[in-house]
């Protein structure tokens, strides 16, 4: 039996959630996603506490990718002394195609959505790729990405169990 959540993003959390893949296609963006919480005001959720879904596909119609960015940050020392900075960068398509190459084991760790007034939604999505050491954060690069969609669809086989406080 697979469960099939439409449009109900803000049922779901993403604490713990990671990507295996991403694909950006015209007119869809799909998603293989692991560790995917499903919140107590799903309309999936039957037990009525937070649980992890199994393997979630993702799938968002209509979608147009608005703009993907690499986030900047500013690096202090211990005296509060600016050390280091990087402004965000926009993604070329050339450096957004080898991103999605590399997504597998990447943290999904916002995916915020809100309905326009012309029925379609607007979603701001961060992604953490970590580096060699995944428990590094200085080794690591965050990207948004800001989309519209029509619909989006979650579909998982199963639970994988209640999520611990």
């Amino acid at each position: 039996m697979a469960f099939q959540s439409v449009d109900e993003i803000d049922t779901f959390g993403f604490d713990d959630c990671t990507v295996n893949r991403m694909e950006i296609r015209e007119n869809r963006i799909s998603m293989e996603l692991e560790a995917l919480i499903v919140g107590v005001k799903n309309s999936q959720n039957t037990h009525y506490v937070r649980s992890y879904a199994g393997t979630t596909d993702v799938r968002l119609h209509g979608a147009r990718l608005e703009s993907a960015v690499r986030e900047g940050f500013k690096m202090y020392n211990a005296d509060n002394v600016l050390v280091k900075e990087e402004d965000d960068v926009p993604l070329s398509e050339a450096d957004l195609q080898e991103l999605l190459g590399n997504l597998a084991g990447a943290w999904l760790f916002r995916m915020d959505v809100r309905k326009e007034e012309n029925g379609r939604y607007s979603c701001e999505m961060e992604i953490e790729v970590p580096g060699e050491d995944q428990y590094d954060i200085l080794g690591s690069e965050t990207y948004e990405f800001s989309l519209t969609y029509d619909q989006a669809v979650f579909t998982w086989e199963r639970y994988r169990g209640r999520v611990e406080s």
